[in-house]
């Protein structure tokens, strides 16, 4: 694969991430080890902050295209409202979303110009092993393949949606993204990916080929 052939090459840029919650305003008094996990990925392009509001407090997220939100929540029903700031300052009002988060589970919300996805993100952690699940964020609406050393591993992702987690030996790999089912359409250069055993971890693609370019987040669960 020569990631090269394509004019429009995005380049992927891979950050090792363990994100705390920022709040705007007073800290949680629930938060426990049982919470569950919502990372919140902005897929608005040309949005430069993402808000999520609870009835008790406004969750500031980031822009388009950078970090990933971990917000740690107590299971249970919440409505969040949602708005966008774009990068002239005004700020967009986005339709509230409806999460209903368990207990010691991690999922995805990915909010997008016309859309929110929630999806949970299947986290298991074998001996020896490294477990790797795909969030496909990005602002395009075309799914994607992910590639190992060249090979698919991950297939056919859709946009707002987590693939399945699968498992791969220690050590350090090339992956690049690809547009679905299309071996010679690649959307990223390969980069090198150094993965931990007894880990577990989410690889979260976000940004948009056609604007900033993609970014790749790698999280450990």
């Amino acid at each position: 694969m020569n990631a090269h052939s394509t004019g429009n090459v995005a380049k992927i840029v891979i950050v090792t991430l363990l994100l705390s919650l920022t709040l705007a305003g007073c800290k949680s008094k629930h938060t426990s080890d049982s919470d569950a996990t919502v990372y919140i990925v902005n897929g608005i392009p040309g949005s430069t902050e993402l808000k999520a509001t609870t009835e008790d407090h406004t969750f500031t997220g980031p822009g388009f295209g950078a970090n990933v939100l971990s917000l740690h929540l107590p299971a249970g029903a919440y409505s969040l409202g949602m708005s966008a700031k774009r990068s002239d300052g005004a700020i967009s009002p986005l339709p509230p979303i409806r999460i209903h988060p368990l207990a010691n589970h991690k999922y995805a919300l990915i909010v997008q110009a016309r859309r929110a996805s929630f999806c949970p993100i299947p986290v298991s952690v074998k001996s020896n092993e490294s477990q790797v699940t795909v969030v496909n964020a990005t602002a395009d609406p075309g799914a994607i393949d992910i590639t190992v050393n060249s090979i698919v591993s991950f297939a056919a992702i859709s946009s707002g949606s987590a693939s399945q987690s699968t498992s791969l030996e220690p050590g350090t790999y090339e992956i690049a993204v690809l547009a679905s089912g299309d071996l010679f359409k690649s959307l990223s250069e390969p980069v090198q990916l150094k993965l931990r055993g007894a880990k577990s971890y989410s690889l979260f693609v976000v940004g948009g080929a056609s604007d900033h370019g993609l970014v790749t987040k790698l999280i450990e669960n």
